[in-house]
């Protein structure tokens, strides 16, 4: 059962209380920036052109696009329990005061695909040609991982142009939209479809890709607390759960940052480019206005982004409606001009305050700083 169908939490409560939170690593199945790569290496000046005007050439901007594993895992924390709308499927979040919904109306701005059902249909007589063209026949097994290779050692140069926009087409659409593990075996019925390209291009992709996706995260973390707290017991280095997203993950992370962008978190309030959110278009921000106006102290952001991120409800004794006082330490060690190390030196400082540690570190200590780091990161657990 998923917990968006669970009868024992109260409607407008998360299903996770802060207290119960734990920490996750999440694996995304899905492969935008390699398939991107793939698709640019492959195709000749004039297929890829092709590819650009169609139905999946915008998302070849996010071709650098970073996912993160955490971002997310704390999101699905965040779930909120809802009132259930037989109209669709729909997920809630909490994030601070305000309740985000997550539904295929969300899902289609951001993704820019197409919402609706299949009106038009599919030309019988293609069936199978590119499967027995170019693919060993009808009766050749390729998984996911499989496909990849083939997919990278097809000579598109000496292919049919609209023969490579098809085949390259079906390769976004199974290993981004549909994306699963290695193991799984393509889908066929779509290299079939990709053939009768009018047919193929009208299909509702952005109900298809939502409908995979919102499985995924409304069942990622069904009985993951229990699993994480058991399996404690056991082991006391069990220090973080592991699993896995399916389908357009990336785009989960794009509509959280559009959101985050616009400052207030409300959803009717989001502006979308023309096909494709800002952060697609290169346009990366990694805060919204109200949270770096020079006109707004420290000290006020601060306390704003304790409240935000839920820090008051795990310490309510140290809630307070007057500023954070900011004291400047002069003697504090500083980065050397130009290395690109200020966030080593800010990470550093503060773990050595919170441990009463004295500052005594240099510019030269930078390189163990970074591999330490990333140890502390990887078994979520800062080691002295």
């Amino acid at each position: 059962m998923a917990k968006s169908e669970s009868p024992d939490i109260e409607v407008g409560k998360m299903y996770f209380r802060y207290a119960d939170h734990f920490p996750g690593r999440i694996s995304s199945m899905c492969m935008l920036s390699s398939v991107v790569k793939a698709i640019e290496e492959k195709l000749t000046k004039w297929q890829l052109t092709m590819f650009k005007k169609d139905i999946f050439g915008h998302f070849l901007e996010c071709r650098s696009f970073p996912f993160s594993g955490v971002i997310l895992h704390n999101l699905l924390l965040r779930q909120v329990a809802h009132e259930e709308d037989s109209r669709e499927d729909q997920l809630w979040f909490q994030i601070g005061k305000h309740l985000i919904r997550l539904s295929i109306v969300e899902w289609c701005l951001v993704t820019g695909l197409s919402f609706g059902v299949d009106t038009n249909k599919k030309n019988d007589e293609m069936e199978q040609r590119l499967r027995n063209t170019y693919f060993g026949g009808v009766h050749r097994k390729i998984n996911v991982k499989q496909f990849d290779a083939v997919f990278k050692k097809l000579k598109f140069e000496e292919m049919d142009d609209m023969d490579a926009l098809k085949i390259a087409l079906f390769y976004f659409a199974d290993r981004v939209l549909n994306a699963r593990k290695n193991h799984c075996q393509i889908n066929f019925d779509w290299l079939d479809q990709v053939d009768d390209i009018q047919y193929f291009r009208k299909r509702p992709w952005g109900l298809l890709s939502w409908e995979m996706i919102y499985e995924s995260l409304d069942n990622a973390l069904f009985e993951k607390d229990e699993k994480f707290k058991k399996t404690r017991l056991k082991n006391p280095y069990h220090n973080i759960e592991k699993y896995n997203l399916y389908g357009f993950t990336s785009e989960v992370q794009v509509f959280l940052n559009q959101l985050w962008n616009n400052g207030n978190c409300v959803v009717d309030s989001m502006v979308f480019d023309d096909r494709l959110n800002s952060y697609l278009c290169g346009r990366q921000y990694t805060m919204s206005k109200s949270m770096t106006d020079v006109d707004m102290p420290f000290e006020v952001i601060f306390h704003r982004w304790l409240e935000y991120v839920g820090f008051y409800n795990i310490r309510p004794e140290l809630r307070s409606e007057d500023p954070w006082k900011v004291i400047a330490v002069k003697s504090a060690p500083q980065q050397e001009p130009g290395t690109g190390n200020c966030g080593v030196f800010v990470l550093m400082v503060t773990m050595y305050l919170m441990f009463g540690l004295r500052l005594e570190f240099n510019p030269s200590h930078v390189e163990y700083f970074r591999k330490k780091i990333a140890v502390d990161i990887f078994n979520d657990y800062i080691i002295l």
